[in-house]
């Protein structure tokens, strides 16, 4: 990712999770966040191609990501910087239904320690809604 003119670093952001579920994450939750002087913009489901999660303190379990911005086929990367603790992704549970992760297999996908996972955003013809899928 390319390092922006305004001393941060363009479509990456940054969050900070304690242990818990999070739903419908969006630019409330995940804001501006600036570590060791570098400035991520907040989190946004149209633009954001790298999501940076610590988590601390146990496992942090994300239902969703807001797609009031996304489009189908919109891409990003999450990150888990923790060495000791987990990111999972939760299948079609606690989100609103068009923010919702669609698990292959219907199961939970974990994050690994220093580990990543790519959501795609897809709208099926004729769906009600559309979902993120985790690959």
């Amino acid at each position: 990712m390319a390092y922006d003119d305004a001393g941060g670093y363009a479509n990456q952001s940054y969050v900070t999770l304690a242990s818990g579920t999070y739903n419908n994450l969006d630019r409330g939750t995940i804001p501006q966040y600036v570590v060791n002087g570098i400035t991520y913009p907040p989190f946004s489901s149209g633009s954001t191609k790298v999501l940076y999660v610590l988590p601390t303190g146990g496992t942090v379990t994300i239902t969703g990501f807001s797609a009031t911005q996304a489009s189908s086929g919109h891409t990003f990367m999450v990150v888990n910087l923790s060495s000791t603790n987990l990111v999972q992704l939760s299948h079609l549970t606690g989100s609103d239904p068009a923010n919702q992760i669609s698990c292959m297999g219907a199961a939970t996908v974990s994050i690994l320690q220093n580990g990543a996972a790519r959501l795609t955003y897809l709208y099926p013809p004729g769906a009600g809604n559309g979902f993120w899928q985790p690959a």
